[in-house]
C-alpha cells in the first residue's frame, strides 16, 4: 500500500469514519488543532527522498517532539517525564 494512502487512512479517512470530516484529519481554519511535530534529524530518517514514505516507514514514537491537542501543547518537553519515571523506578528499587 502506498505511503500516501496510509497517511490518508490515518487522517482524512479516519475523520470520515468518525463522522467528523472537515473537523479532524486536516490542517485548516476552524478544524480541531491536533498535530504532532516530528524530529526528522535522527539517523534512521536519512536519506529522505520522499517525506511521506519516511514518515510512514521510518518514524518511531520517540521521534515525536511535540504533541498539540485542541491547540494546547501536551508534554512539550518529554525529558522531565522520563526523568520522573526513572526517579520512580529508582525509588521502587530502594523500597522493595
Amino acid at each position: 500500500m502506498p505511503a500516501y494512502q496510509i497517511v490518508q487512512m490515518a487522517t482524512t479517512n479516519a475523520a470520515k469514519a468518525l463522522g467528523m470530516e472537515g473537523a479532524l484529519g486536516i490542517i485548516a481554519e476552524n478544524a480541531l488543532a491536533d498535530i504532532i511535530l516530528i524530529d526528522t534529524q535522527k539517523p534512521h530518517w536519512f536519506p529522505i527522498h520522499d517525506p511521506i514514505a519516511a514518515l510512514v516507514y521510518s518514524a518511531k514514537a520517540s521521534d515525536v517532539s511535540l504533541t498539540i491537542i485542541n491547540g494546547q501543547p501536551v508534554n512539550p518537553n518529554p525529558l522531565p517525564l522520563m526523568l520522573a519515571a526513572q526517579e520512580v523506578a529508582d525509588a521502587t528499587k530502594r523500597r522493595f
